[in-house]
């Protein structure tokens, strides 16, 4: 029943949902034309991930400033309200809570992590506000976690790491080590990697696990030699990715294995220097030279370069 709801009946349930607690309703549009539309924004802002969370919040605010620069909706001006959910899940409910309670945010989005994301949509889905989550993850989309107010805006893992193998098996090889950290975006990868590879006839060697903000990967990389993969693929994220591809180049696992990421940002590129991810192969959901051949894309980077130098 829930899959055949489409998206125009459940703009209607939430609009009819509105209309009904409006009492009486002259007062609640006099009320709504000047009030500032507030918009919560909880995300990891310290932690592995605190590079990406920070790049998110520029884009978030720059989204804002054209909005209120247009003029608004109908006069009204937009708020971003950033919490630091620390890459917790429960400092991420928390916020959440703090954000709909007491700073009265008209919706939520944000979350950047698969480790975030269920707890702040449970938050949203018990106290019937909109949540919009911008992360890599399978599981946001699926039937146990679906809600009239839950929305999913990016690639998942079964889109990207999918997209990624097809790219990779053909080109170096079947047989596959992975490297995840250890927690739901990680698995995710690593599920979506091995069901486009099995069509392929690509084998799992191994798939090592390290926890989320792990340092030193030293303690997995002989193994991972021994191996001797075709293909090894780090099926992390932020700083884990930087960390994990900077001590691979270094113990020369590149001469023998090629190296790919489901998720390759700038950020981390930035952050680990060139040598790091020379000849690391992966995805991305955005890259700026999109702009050579796409007007949208000029526009928002010219837009970006000059908010942010």
């Amino acid at each position: 029943m829930k899959q055949k709801v489409t998206n125009q009946t459940r703009r209607k349930m939430l609009i009819g949902g509105a209309a009904a607690a409006s009492t009486p309703l002259w007062m609640n549009m006099a009320s709504a034309q000047s009030e500032t539309i507030k918009i919560g924004f909880p995300t990891p802002l310290t932690g592995p991930f605190s590079a990406e969370a920070q790049d998110q919040v520029r884009a978030a605010e720059l989204a804002i400033k054209e909005f209120n620069d247009a003029g608004g909706f109908n006069g009204r001006k937009a708020e971003l309200l950033v919490r630091d959910t620390k890459l917790n899940a429960g400092e991420a409910a928390t916020r959440t809570l703090e954000l709909i309670e007491k700073d009265k945010v008209g919706f939520v989005v944000g979350s950047l992590s698969a480790a975030t994301q269920l707890s702040i949509n449970a938050v949203c889905k018990e106290r019937k506000v909109l949540f919009n989550s911008i992360s890599q993850s399978d599981a946001i989309n699926e039937a146990k976690d679906w809600s009239v107010y839950t929305f999913h805006e990016a690639l998942n893992p079964t889109m990207t790491a999918g997209a990624v193998a097809r790219y990779s098996i053909p080109r170096f090889g079947k047989k596959i080590v992975f490297l995840t950290a250890d927690y739901a975006y990680g698995h995710e990868m690593v599920r979506a990697f091995e069901r486009a590879g099995k069509e392929m006839g690509a084998t799992t060697l191994a798939d090592i696990r390290h926890p989320l903000g792990t340092s030193d990967y030293s303690a997995f990389l002989p193994r991972i030699k021994a191996l001797n993969p075709d293909i090894l693929v780090l099926c992390n994220f932020g700083r884990d990715l930087v960390n994990s591809a900077k001590q691979c180049t270094d113990f020369g696992l590149k001469s023998s294995m090629k190296i790919v990421a489901p998720v390759l940002l700038y950020t981390s590129r930035i952050a680990g220097g060139a040598e790091a991810f020379e000849g690391i192969a992966g995805g991305t959901s955005y890259y700026w030279g999109l702009e050579d051949r796409i007007p949208q894309a000029k526009i928002f980077n010219d837009a970006y370069r000059k908010a942010y130098n």
